[in-house]
């Protein structure tokens, strides 16, 4: 039969920050005792169970043998359960959300200081501790794995060694980063550490770790842009940890030269089509799904409009048709400029017609339209040529075949032109939008294989 706390001769006072089992242990340990294999498994059970029942019968028996009900402890393990994986299809990919019960992480430094293991510890990504920048300890210096029940009186492992003596190497900005986004959300005391509110990031733990769990994703759309290039962090959450660099700006800039590096080989085009299997199409739709999630900071979903809105097309679905991530706006916006002063010179072979022909409503460019990718293909052929000054007397049969119309704006914006450019190039025929390719390209002097 399990004896509760009260009985015991030697009732240590629970201290603020302290987590529940190590305050468990901490009493049974000041007293000479080990902790009980019994009320080591209703804390497992109240930490990780996935059954409401379960938990809230082993809260029970903790309420009752510690003679304390904690409004913290309910909190964190039975209202908000932010420790186990969402319910149905977001459970993939989530069982690191669970909080770290066996091996029992530690800072010796801490220990020695302040004699009590902390909650913060318990939870998931904590990899150091934030007051002393040094990694949290799983391990005896004799290879044993830390657990409760081994815990000895005074913190002592299983072998003898005082756990206080351990040397913890110290930790890298990244999972500093990460560690204490985690601790400002979490509500927990930590002695001697101030969170830095006006940076926070999230405001609660749900959130931060809805937050952990889409740059989670988004680390597996950079790993398929970036082609696999190997990176200096060594683990996971050291990744995470630097997508947290000068949030949200640092996670912007971030993607932005990622796409430019990604796109280095396309310098010469304006417009991209990016088809449904390509990285960067699945990056960007990936950052316009961010739209749909409701518990994620605010942050993440200005760092994906941003993103998009920094290679919206003026033609074209967004994340579809694209401008090429390896030009700066101030490049793509120079080029369109040269455009427009080079396509002044073609006009007088343009016929002009009065009657305007209708326009046709086209689809949404797929990659799969062949009209979208000639019109794309197209557009680049006469960038390219206005930015090496080709001579417009080199495109006077290309001028020729231009379906008739009115003259395309020249006192407008760069937008406003490649709407009207496009708007006529969708009057004429498929057949008609290859041929004017064809003579582009041999007037141009390049092939289609080269844009």
């Amino acid at each position: 039969m399990l004896l509760e706390l009260a009985g015991y001769p030697l009732r240590p006072t629970r201290q603020p920050g302290e987590s529940l089992a190590g305050f468990v242990s901490r009493h049974f340990g000041t007293n000479g005792h080990w902790m009980p294999e019994a009320l080591h498994h209703a804390i497992t059970t109240l930490y990780r169970s996935e059954s409401a029942v379960r938990r809230e019968e082993a809260w029970a028996l903790i309420r009752r043998l510690t003679g304390q009900d904690s409004t913290e402890d309910r909190r964190l393990w039975l209202d908000q359960r932010f420790s186990l994986p969402e319910a149905g299809p977001k459970r993939k990919g989530r069982s690191w959300q669970r909080a770290i019960l066996s091996p029992i992480r530690v800072c010796p430094r801490c220990l020695a200081e302040q004699g009590v293991h902390l909650a913060l510890w318990e939870l998931p990504l904590v990899s150091i501790c934030p007051l002393h920048d040094c990694l949290l300890l799983q391990h005896c210096q004799c290879g044993r794995g830390l657990t409760w029940p081994s815990m000895g009186p005074d913190w002592t492992c299983r072998c003898g060694q005082s756990l206080t003596t351990l040397v913890s190497p110290p930790a890298s900005p990244a999972l500093g980063r990460l560690t204490r986004l985690v601790a400002e959300t979490s509500g927990l005391h930590t002695p001697s550490w101030a969170p830095d509110v006006e940076r926070r990031v999230a405001t609660h733990l749900r959130q931060t770790y809805a937050l952990v769990f889409w740059l989670q994703e988004l680390l597996q759309c950079i790993h398929e842009v970036s082609r696999g290039h190997a990176t200096h962090e060594r683990t996971t959450d050291e990744r995470l940890g630097r997508l947290l660099k000068d949030w949200p700006d640092g996670l912007e800039c971030r993607l932005l030269r990622l796409l430019r590096i990604r796109h280095h080989r396309e310098r010469g085009n304006v417009f991209l089509l990016l088809d449904d299997k390509h990285p960067t199409r699945r990056l960007l739709d990936y950052l316009a799904d961010a739209g749909s999630q409701t518990d994620l900071p605010a942050g993440a979903y200005l760092v994906a409009h941003r993103v998009l809105a920094h290679f919206a097309s003026p033609i074209g679905e967004a994340r579809v048709l694209v401008f090429n991530p390896a030009l700066s706006i101030e490049e793509r916006q120079a080029r369109l400029g040269l455009l427009m002063r080079w396509w002044s010179s073609l006009r007088p072979w343009i016929e002009v017609s009065d009657t305007l022909p209708q326009v046709a409503i086209s689809p949404t460019p797929y990659f799969e339209s062949l009209d979208a990718q000639f019109r794309v293909l197209l557009l680049n052929v006469l960038v390219g040529a206005a930015t090496a000054q080709v001579s417009p007397e080199h495109f006077r049969r290309f001028a020729q075949a231009w379906p008739p119309g009115r003259p395309l704006p020249a006192d407008c914006g760069h937008d406003v032109f490649i709407q009207a450019f496009d708007a006529q190039l969708r009057t004429v025929s498929s057949a008609h939008l290859q041929y004017l390719c064809e003579l582009a390209c041999h007037a141009a002097g390049v092939t289609r294989a080269a844009v």
